[in-house]
């Protein structure tokens, strides 16, 4: 269970914001968490490194393994980052779709490339 986990996420997401959490988040993560998302980010010296993916699916294997209610687990990639999309294809495996225009980002709206794993689908390495 995650039930720590997510206690500690709420105290601190509350202490942050200083605001009150929408109601459905509340519910959502106080009762259980079926989906997580992550994303990572590196600095340019280290891409092309094996980090990013060494990384990622640390984080798949160490949220299936301590949540055992997790039921699924999502990411995404600004659709013009290649790297990035080798990356998910690696760990996530399954490209669920293309969010068009789905974040303003430096100017401009991006679409997005979201990729997603269900527990069974995870091999546990």
């Amino acid at each position: 269970m995650c039930a720590g986990w997510v206690e500690t996420f709420l105290a601190h997401t509350r202490e942050t914001y200083e605001e009150p959490l929408p109601r459905y988040v509340e519910q959502e993560l106080g009762g259980y968490l079926c989906c997580g998302v992550f994303a990572y980010g590196f600095v340019r010296a280290h891409w092309r490194h094996g980090f990013a993916t060494e990384a990622a699916g640390a984080v798949v294997n160490a949220a299936f393994q301590s949540c055992g209610d997790l039921t699924r687990l999502r990411a995404m990639a600004d659709a013009r980052n290649h790297a990035s999309i080798r990356v998910l294809e690696k760990i996530m495996k399954h490209r669920e779709g293309i969010l068009r225009s789905n974040r303003f980002v430096h100017d401009e709206f991006i679409d997005e490339v979201w990729y997603g794993l269900l527990r069974p689908e995870w091999n546990g390495s």
